[in-house]
């Protein structure tokens, strides 16, 4: 679970063995027998099933699969069939299937991500692969190639070591650019160009520690924020949640008191001053 899984689950390529998937193939081509073992069971959810594929001599080898591969692997099959249905046709599907091991908002939630995934790969192969694609519907009737619907918002990880929102002292709200990490004008989608101002990776601890519910807001957009949290987690920053796509300009939270206690605390500093200093019981 946690921003692990998350991201895994965001990159779909790291689901599958291809290497393995290739020589499997080639060894079916070859008329050879393969076996798999501990095979994903879309009944259970869990990797329990042994299969055994016998090898032929003639013949068709369908091989199927949401991401069929990369290039190396794509540039082996002799002819792709797409199978283009609605939207709503294939999250009607994956409801009534997953109903009885998921609740609804984790099925929307994975429904989302692994679109997001797979539009990155719809795009490679009909950019690169057309002249070996085959678009049809499930009964079978020959179409166009399919519009791409964009995934502009993909859900954002809890992190790994959650703090019960129940028993939470209050929640904080962190800028990231020039907060917690330096502010760079032009930063990079991987992350690499990150440096942890002094001091915060401490202070976020110090903020946990005390019960605080802790949130990272940014300007940066939803499909670009997965390196930079890959990174953050790397470099031992931890969160509960993070708001991405944010405008450009002043944040202003809105808040009632309770009674005479103020609910609502600003905290202003200079870019790139850090939060070391910041004081919150």
């Amino acid at each position: 679970s946690g921003l692990d899984e998350y991201l895994r689950a965001v990159n779909q390529f790291t689901w599958w063995d291809f290497e393995k998937i290739c020589s499997d193939l080639d060894a079916l081509s070859a008329g050879k027998q393969v076996e798999i073992k501990n095979a994903y069971n879309r009944e259970t959810g869990k990797k329990d099933l042994q299969v055994r594929i016998y090898g032929i001599k003639d013949g068709v080898i369908f091989y199927e699969n949401c991401i069929l591969g990369g290039v190396e692997l794509l540039e082996r099959l002799d002819i792709v069939i797409m199978l283009n249905d609605p939207d709503e046709a294939c999250l009607h599907r994956i409801i009534e299937r997953d109903a009885v091991r998921r609740d609804l908002p984790e099925i929307l939630a994975r429904y989302l991500i692994t679109t997001y995934s797979e539009n990155i790969f719809f795009d490679i192969l009909m950019g690169k692969f057309s002249q070996k694609l085959l678009v049809c519907s499930s009964d079978g009737k020959l179409g166009e190639f399919p519009d791409i619907q964009e995934v502009s918002h993909i859900p954002v990880p809890i992190a790994e070591v959650p703090v019960a929102r129940g028993g939470c002292k209050g929640t904080i709200f962190v800028d990231l650019d020039g907060t917690l990490i330096k502010h760079v004008p032009v930063p990079s989608d991987t992350g690499e160009d990150i440096q942890i101002l002094n001091g915060s990776r401490e202070k976020l601890e110090e903020f946990r520690r005390k019960g605080y519910y802790i949130i990272l807001a940014t300007s940066r957009p939803y499909h670009k924020i997965f390196g930079v949290l890959n990174k953050l987690k790397s470099l031992g920053i931890e969160f509960d949640q993070v708001l991405c796509d944010l405008p450009v300009g002043p944040r202003h939270i809105i808040n009632d008191m309770k009674g005479d206690e103020v609910r609502t605390i600003a905290h202003v500093l200079r870019r790139d001053e850090g939060i070391k200093k910041i004081k919150i019981d």
